[in-house]
């Protein structure tokens, strides 16, 4: 699998936010830039270094962004829940977009 295949796999599958999906392509990205790194020259070495670099470093972003927003989420969520009450009659007012 070509380099820019196997990154656009990763990005696809963590922006969907398909983490499996994306641990399985994350190999497949590794036996990518494995590939490309043996059959590069030193010029086109830094090239494959700075996408592995690049693509880790979108990917740890994203995906720190994603739950810095969910924790915001349940947070909201869960200072609305103590407001309703144990016996609350309003469940249906809560809605956990997710």
């Amino acid at each position: 699998m070509p380099l820019r295949t196997a990154v656009e796999g990763v990005r696809a599958a963590i922006a969907a936010g398909d983490h499996t999906s994306a641990s399985y392509l994350l190999e497949d990205f590794r036996r990518a830039a494995e590939c490309a790194w043996k059959e590069a020259s030193p010029d086109q070495r830094q090239q494959v270094a700075r996408d592995v670099h690049d693509l880790l470093r979108w990917a740890r972003e994203t995906v720190l962004a994603t739950r810095s927003h969910q924790q915001g989420k349940l947070l909201h969520f869960t200072r609305a829940r103590a407001y309703l009450g144990a016996g609350a009659a309003r469940r249906d007012c809560l809605e956990l977009d997710a």
